[in-house]
């Protein structure tokens, strides 16, 4: 830790002091984070005689808001540690924590939504009779079986779609390969059917 970095402790026991919760001091690679409640990090860089204090969301930052971000301040290295404290409080704190919330419930949200997904595609495996599972990257496929080599199962999980949009369910791509003729008329006829159902359920 850095002679500048140093006064962290201080700082830290500041903000925990005026903010009524703990703030404590981790050193990962030589850059010091400030670690506050529900998920608060505050990544410490020192540029010359100046500090550059960042809020990080880890994981979370995917799921900010249109706008939000970065957020970072930079103070003079050399101020009091309450100094520094209460410039952090006053010009990052309050826009930093509500939207590290915010991203953190949609962050589980999404896992939740990632578990369904994943009990759906298990379902479906035990439907077909059995299959091998792989995880794709794209960031909306969480899980896909392979029935056979020219058949396959994909599960999207229950998403968003920006602002305060309802969530779309979770849905499901099916490939089938090559099929017989009738099969697939028997198919086609199913699918008709069942839509036509869903069309009248919902005039």
């Amino acid at each position: 830790m850095t002679d500048a970095a140093a006064t962290l402790p201080a700082i830290a026991a500041e903000i925990a002091k005026a903010t009524g919760v703990p703030w404590g001091i981790v050193v990962d690679r030589t850059v010091p984070t400030m670690h506050g409640p529900d998920g608060a990090a505050l990544v410490v860089y020192e540029h010359g005689q100046r500090l550059e204090v960042s809020g990080s969301c880890g994981k979370a930052r995917d799921h900010l808001a249109r706008g939000e971000g970065p957020f970072v301040v930079t103070v003079a290295a050399d101020r009091p540690a309450a100094a520094i404290a209460a410039h952090i409080m006053r010009r990052l704190l309050p826009s930093y924590l509500p939207a590290l919330s915010r991203a953190r419930e949609k962050l589980a949200a999404r896992q939740v939504a990632v578990d369904e997904a994943q009990a759906l595609l298990a379902e479906l495996i035990e439907l077909a009779g059995g299959g091998s599972v792989f995880s794709e990257k794209e960031r909306t496929i969480e899980g896909t079986t392979v029935l056979q080599a020219a058949r396959r199962v994909r599960v999207y999980p229950a998403t968003t779609y920006g602002g305060e949009a309802e969530p779309a369910p979770a849905c499901v791509s099916i490939e089938l390969g090559i099929v017989d003729a009738q099969t697939a008329r028997d198919l086609l006829r199913f699918l008709r059917g069942r839509a036509q159902r869903l069309e009248r359920a919902e005039a």
